[in-house]
């Protein structure tokens, strides 16, 4: 019994300890010396935030995701020295300066360290969770660049992003994508409906897109979706002169009525239930391309940018709610362009 209530008595101090130990509020990741040289920072020994939990000391000091902690009170992390290691030495409630690096730039910021427990703990679910919709290919980047090459999942954000199997991503955010795992901490740090904004690289041409971000349920039910298609009648045909001259007269619309762009198999895939259709085709050239296509009153309801571009295209165009009806489809590679009229019923 006495062996009994001495234990009880000794463990009772480190309880306290275990429950008041300091606390910041983040999760961080170390990085290589290749890394480290590829984001630029000096102090390869340092923290790269990957998770800043909400109401914890962290966030309340305005740390972000992708800071790079250098150290505390201006004395710098070394090999061996930990951020765990020096948050032990604190106590809940002392004010520390934060040592860190954001995009390129030296900074500081002062800090009341909180304690085990503080914090909001995330309660979606896997499902609620933001889904870009791409995998990781494993080859290697072509030569001055760096990146992510990424496999496309489709009726996911990245589909409707316009991206391609192949393409690699370079930043999302202006943030500097190294590897995997930043392109993953990148996603999971986004809400479900804010914009994302990505830089990729395709046949030697860099390109900027930015979209909503789904979560993996929506992008579930897009493929649920897309399984049921309700039947529509389609007719293709040339814009005539008249209907050209009308879009440039009433609403200002310069679109090409001489057909002289090289293109196979352009052909739409209409789906009603979720107000999109799916255009494809193939340019057997290469050269900068643009795609737009307008309403039958006007309205660009797309347009996209893809660098200089050959091969394959498929991408998803979001319409909104009445998918027939008559729109006007332009690509245009260089100098060459096709003008189509779509006719759904």
């Amino acid at each position: 019994m006495k062996k009994l209530l001495l234990l009880s008595l000794l463990s009772f101090p480190f309880l306290v300890l275990a429950q008041s130990s300091a606390f910041l509020g983040v999760h961080s990741s170390h990085v290589s010396k290749k890394k480290a040289q590829f984001l630029g920072f000096e102090n390869r020994y340092g923290n790269y935030i990957t998770t800043v939990i909400p109401k914890t000391a962290a966030d309340k000091a305005g740390l972000a995701v992708f800071d790079y902690i250098t150290g505390f009170n201006d004395i710098p992390f070394k090999k061996g020295d930990t951020m765990t290691d020096r948050l032990h030495q604190l106590e809940p409630g002392e004010k520390v300066k934060i040592n860190f690096v954001r995009k390129g730039k030296e900074r500081s910021r002062k800090v009341s360290i909180g304690q085990q427990g503080d914090g909001e703990k995330r309660t979606l679910s896997s499902e609620e969770d933001p889904f870009l919709g791409v995998s990781p290919v494993h080859k290697k980047l072509p030569l001055n660049v760096n990146g992510v090459i990424v496999a496309l999942v489709d009726c996911t954000t990245a589909s409707a992003l316009g991206l391609m199997d192949g393409d690699i991503i370079t930043t999302i955010d202006k943030t500097p994508m190294y590897d995997w795992h930043d392109l993953r901490v990148a996603i999971n740090n986004r809400e479900v409906g804010d914009n994302i904004a990505i830089t990729y690289f395709r046949n030697g041409q860099v390109n900027k897109v930015q979209r909503p971000i789904l979560s993996l349920a929506a992008s579930k039910k897009c493929e649920e979706e897309a399984e049921v298609v309700e039947e529509i009648e389609m007719e293709m045909e040339d814009v005539t002169a008249a209907e050209a001259a009308e879009m440039k007269e009433a609403k200002g619309i310069d679109m090409p009525i001489v057909n002289n762009l090289e293109i196979e198999q352009l052909n739409v895939f209409p789906n009603p239930t979720n107000g999109l259709f799916e255009l494809r085709f193939n340019l057997p050239e290469e050269g900068p391309t643009s795609i737009r296509v307008f309403n039958s009153i006007g309205v660009e309801v797309y347009r996209n940018q893809l660098g200089r571009f050959s091969g394959d295209f498929r991408d998803r165009v979001d319409i909104g709610n009445q998918i027939k009806g008559i729109y006007f489809i332009e690509i245009r590679q260089a100098q060459q362009s096709i003008s189509k009229k779509l006719i759904l019923q």
